[in-house]
């Protein structure tokens, strides 16, 4: 039965889009064993190849090799947070092959010698005669990869429990093509935040309508990007208008308790100002939603309307988490906003706008 499961998780992922970002284990397949799937970190779908780094006649990675009477295949591939050897092999010779997964390096064109990490505490489990195995190890960093020309991956293989062979693959970025950031900036593939927000300035209409001028409140930011730099976004947020002052614009009577919540969605862009500080830029449609109660009975009056919502955020990361250790980053950040919304009152000018500032009391990542 487990065995099953392994295999169909497998044919899911394979059918999954390759931009999918990562989950927190890691699977060695071994077919025809009766191991028990291993778990550590790995992708939570198949991901995508680095982009610049295919082979511009094959468009792919993959390097393959017949080396100790082994077959193997190995490709770079990339998530969010990390980049990644993906290696498989096929035991061929009449002899059991073992991966020494903690000794793997890679070196790059520019100098730089890794050791690769390990995304589980043991290594690759024995692989039989006429058996085969694969799984992902990780970079120690994706930023060994900008500016770099070549990597070259050494995996020492031991053949029989004595004779050892070293398997190489070498990758070169395709320098026909646009570096891609991606394939080398760090970043949390989901960001979230808890915030307290207060306007600044609000069009002369709300201003005259509520007794609060400057409506402060608490608001909800959740955004999940299937690039480092691209992704969307969801925003909910409520803020304390006050009671409102009988008029034209808003029912003829007085009114106490008066809300403002608002729900918005959108694309979002990321932009990496360096290894602690991003910018977020969010744009996308909004729904605005105010609500308030009567002072004598309890009577209460609502007004909805569609609109726009701007922002840009600025985020200062000071604990960077670790997914090994299923730890995410922690942050602050301060967001400038903007929201409009043109059919929320009543009378000749039922617009609703509104500019401000919201200061996290958390921001995650992870």
């Amino acid at each position: 039965m487990r065995s099953l499961i392994a295999l169909l998780m497998m044919l899911l992922a394979c059918q999954s889009h390759a931009r999918s970002e990562w989950d927190r284990e890691f699977i060695t397949a071994e077919i025809g064993s009766r191991s028990v799937p291993r778990y550590g970190l790995i992708p939570r779908f198949l991901p995508s190849e680095l982009s610049d780094w295919t082979d511009p006649a094959s468009m792919t990675t993959s390097r393959l090799s017949n080396q100790c009477g082994i077959l193997s295949e190995a490709k770079i591939v990339g998530g969010s947070r990390f980049n990644f050897l993906f290696l498989g092999i096929v035991n061929s010779s009449s002899k059991v092959v073992r991966v020494e997964r903690n000794r793997i390096s890679a070196a790059f064109s520019g100098g730089r010698e890794r050791i690769m990490m390990e995304a589980t505490e043991r290594t690759f489990s024995e692989v039989q005669s006429n058996w085969y195995s694969w799984g992902f190890i990780a970079f120690p960093s994706k930023w060994d990869f900008k500016d770099q020309d070549e990597v070259k991956v050494s995996v020492p293989v031991s053949v029989g429990g004595a004779e050892e062979c070293n398997l190489e693959f070498i990758f070169e970025r395709n320098k026909l093509a646009a570096k891609d950031p991606d394939t080398y900036s760090e970043a949390p593939a989901s960001v979230y935040s808890l915030s307290y927000l207060v306007s600044v300035g609000i069009t002369p209409v709300a201003a005259t309508t509520f007794n609060n001028s400057k409506p402060d409140g608490f608001a909800f930011y959740s955004a999940n990007f299937f690039r480092v730099s691209e992704g969307s976004f969801f925003n909910f947020d409520a803020q304390n208008l006050g009671d409102v002052h009988p008029s034209d614009y808003f029912n003829a009577n007085t009114f106490k308790s008066a809300w403002l919540w608002t729900l918005s969605a959108g694309p979002v862009w990321r932009s990496l100002y360096s290894n602690s500080l991003t910018g977020f830029i969010n744009v996308g449609p909004s729904l605005g939603y105010v609500r308030a109660q009567a002072f004598e009975d309890k009577d209460e009056t609502f007004r909805l309307s569609p609109g726009v919502y701007a922002s840009y955020s600025l985020d200062w990361c000071f604990v960077k988490g670790s997914a090994y250790k299923d730890e995410g980053d922690h942050s602050l950040g301060i967001t400038v906003f903007a929201k409009y919304y043109p059919w929320l009152f009543d009378g000749s000018r039922t617009d609703y706008g509104l500019i401000g500032v919201s200061f996290d009391l958390f921001r995650g990542g992870q």
